[in-house]
């Protein structure tokens, strides 16, 4: 698989907001649910097609204060974004294929 990274906290929300340019594809999952783990072994997948891109998994439960203000409703989420900007969002399960034609809008 792919290098995806798991952050949390500060240094999470950090990268969320970066303002230099770089593509960033957040996946937001919790342990307890059966979609978060199956999407996390689509976006590992993908981390490995779009080296270009820099891919992160943040625990959900270890940034409930916060996550919400960048996230929908419901796990797991997916989201790419440049300059602290939402470029792609996906709520729920979706995968690898779909996610795959979203990131391609991108490039």
């Amino acid at each position: 698989m792919g290098l995806l990274r798991s952050v949390n906290g500060e240094f999470a929300k950090d990268l969320i907001m970066k303002k230099d340019g770089r593509l960033r594809a957040f996946c937001v999952v919790s342990t307890w649910c059966e979609a978060c783990q199956e999407m996390g072994i689509q976006v590992g997948i993908l981390a490995e097609e779009y080296p270009e891109l820099r891919f992160y998994r943040i625990e959900y439960s270890r940034n409930e204060q916060w996550i919400g203000r960048y996230m929908g409703e419901a796990v797991p989420y997916f989201m790419v974004v440049k300059n602290g900007k939402q470029l792609v969002k996906v709520e729920g399960y979706e995968d690898r294929e779909k996610l795959s034609k979203k990131l391609e809008e991108l490039f």
